[in-house]
C-alpha cells in the first residue's frame, strides 16, 4: 500500500510541475509576443536543482520566413516560477541559417553535467541537415551554460558533436564519413570547474554492388579508436588544452 501511495504521490508531483510550466510557458510567450509567424521554436524547463527557476530557448525570424531559407536570433531567459518575472537572458552573438542545410530547432539538455559540488550546467542543442540522397549531409552542436547571479552565462559557445556527410548512387555504390563526438565529466578541475572530456570516433561507412546483381549490397563499417582531448575551465570559458604546449612544460 505504501509503495502504491508514494507512487501516486510521484505522479502527482509530476502532474503538478507540468501544470507550472505550461502556466509559465504561456506567460513567457505573452511577454516575448510569441506566435509561430514571429518565432522559429520554443524550449523551456524548470531548473532540477533550482526549483525556483526555469530556463528557456527562444529562436526569433530576424527576416522573413521563406520556405528555402530564414535568419534567426537566438536568446536564453531565466524566469523566476514564483513571480514569473524574465530575471535574466542571454543572445547568442551569432545568426543562425537555415537555407539549402536546414537548421533544426533549438533544444535544452538537462543531462547531468555537475561542475562542481554546487554547479550544474546546462546545454543548448541545435543541428543542421541535408534533405539531398545523393549527398547526405548532417552536423550537430551543443553550447553549455551556467546560472550566474540569475544570468544566462555561456562556458562553452559551441562543441560540434557530430557530422556526417556522404554520396550514393542511388544503387549500391555509397561513401561515407560520419565523426561523434561525447561531451563526459572529467575527475579534475581548473580554475573551480570539472575539465571536461570530449572523446571522438570516426565511423566509414561503404556499400558496393555484389558480383550478382540479384544479391543485397555489400556494406562495410569501419570505426577508429577513440580520440580524446581535455577542455579546461580558463579565461570565463572551457577551452581545448593545447597538449603541445602542455608538453613543453
Amino acid at each position: 500500500m505504501i509503495k502504491y501511495i508514494s507512487t501516486f504521490i510521484f505522479f502527482m508531483g509530476l502532474m503538478a510541475q507540468a501544470q507550472d510550466l505550461e502556466t509559465l510557458e504561456r506567460d513567457l510567450k505573452h511577454k516575448i509576443q510569441y506566435t509561430d509567424t514571429t518565432f522559429y521554436s520554443f524550449d523551456m524547463k524548470i531548473v532540477k536543482d533550482l526549483p525556483n527557476r526555469a530556463v528557456a530557448v527562444v529562436a526569433k525570424f530576424s527576416t522573413p520566413y521563406e520556405e528555402d531559407g530564414f535568419d534567426c536570433k537566438v536568446t536564453v531567459y531565466t524566469v523566476d516560477t514564483t513571480t514569473k518575472k524574465i530575471v535574466g537572458q542571454y543572445v547568442f552573438p551569432n545568426t543562425f541559417t537555415s537555407d539549402a542545410i536546414e537548421l533544426s530547432t533549438f533544444q535544452l539538455d538537462f543531462a547531468p553535467y555537475q561542475l562542481n559540488s554546487k554547479t550544474r550546467a546546462f546545454g543548448v542543442r541545435w543541428s543542421y541537415s541535408s534533405s539531398s540522397r545523393v549527398s547526405p549531409y548532417g552536423e550537430s552542436y551543443i553550447a553549455l551554460f551556467i546560472l550566474k547571479n540569475n544570468q544566462p552565462t555561456c562556458i562553452l559557445p559551441q562543441l560540434q558533436t557530430s557530422e556526417s556527410q556522404g554520396d550514393w548512387d542511388m544503387q549500391c555504390k555509397y561513401d561515407g564519413k560520419e565523426i561523434k563526438r561525447l561531451l563526459l565529466m572529467a575527475p579534475t578541475q581548473n580554475n573551480g570547474y570539472a575539465d571536461l572530456i570530449v572523446k571522438s570516433q570516426t565511423i566509414i561507412r561503404t556499400s558496393r554492388q555484389p558480383k550478382n546483381e540479384e544479391d543485397p549490397c555489400i556494406e562495410e563499417e569501419l570505426r577508429s579508436p577513440y580520440q580524446k582531448e581535455i577542455w579546461i575551465f580558463t579565461e570565463g570559458k572551457y577551452q581545448k588544452l593545447d597538449t603541445k604546449k602542455s608538453a613543453k612544460k
